[in-house]
């Protein structure tokens, strides 16, 4: 017979979580996507249907649109993205620069 002893309270799963992920080294790598969540409050309920954030390289966040006529749109709207993200950044995170990538809806 073991032993070891169940402690006297279960862990809350978001603590185990968390635990996780600091011993393997991701819990700073999510958290520089912590944005997505917000995504909405960031370029609008309308706008967050037709542009998905992809993915931030160094200073820069790329973001996907359905067509060029989308890429155009937004990037005369960069300036208000930028600074709404701000808010949402972590501590030391920078983004200074938007880019558009056209990503083509794929045939089912």
């Amino acid at each position: 017979m073991s032993n070891y002893r169940f402690p006297s309270k279960p862990a809350k799963i978001s603590n185990v979580l968390q635990a996780a992920m600091r011993a393997y080294r991701i819990d700073k790598k999510i958290l520089q996507y912590n944005f997505v969540l917000n995504w909405k409050e960031i370029v609008g309920e309308e706008l967050s249907e037709i542009c998905k954030p992809q993915s931030i390289s160094g200073e820069t966040l790329f973001i996907s649109v359905p067509s060029s006529a989308w890429a155009q749109e937004l990037s005369f709207q960069s300036r208000i993205i930028l600074g709404r993200l701000q808010k949402y950044l972590n501590d030391g995170q920078k983004v200074s620069e938007v880019r558009f990538r056209v990503e083509t809806p794929k045939a089912s």
